[in-house]
């Protein structure tokens, strides 16, 4: 319960009030631009209108591409295979025997016989 509270922002504040430092401070050493400490909330880099419009086309192109061609071209996905037709197997690719043939282990007695 109490590794619950502290993934909740609620828990956060409650179970760890005694743990407000930032870790982001170096003790006895000046600041590079590399180990800058971040802000909370931190306004995010502006991106330019041709990344945004990239961002949105390209998945909805994907998605076309991909949703037209598993339409039309099905085959692609599921394989080339001849359209089977049951009506011309023979018994013997279906693997029914000859009605001569005895199918029975000896010895069997039918239900109908059976007392």
């Amino acid at each position: 319960m109490l590794s619950f509270l502290r993934l909740s922002r609620a828990g956060q504040r409650v179970c760890c009030r005694a743990k407000r430092v930032n870790k982001n401070f170096k003790r006895n050493e000046s600041w590079d631009a590399a180990d800058a400490p971040q802000v909370y909330r931190e306004q995010l880099p502006k991106h330019s209108k041709l990344l945004i419009a990239l961002a949105t086309f390209y998945p909805a192109f994907v998605t076309f591409y991909l949703g037209y061609n598993f339409y039309h071209h099905p085959e692609h996905v599921t394989g080339h295979y001849p359209k089977m037709e049951p009506s011309k197997w023979t018994d013997e690719e279906l693997g029914i025997p000859p009605d001569d043939e005895d199918i029975y282990p000896p010895g069997y007695i039918p239900l109908k016989d059976r007392v």
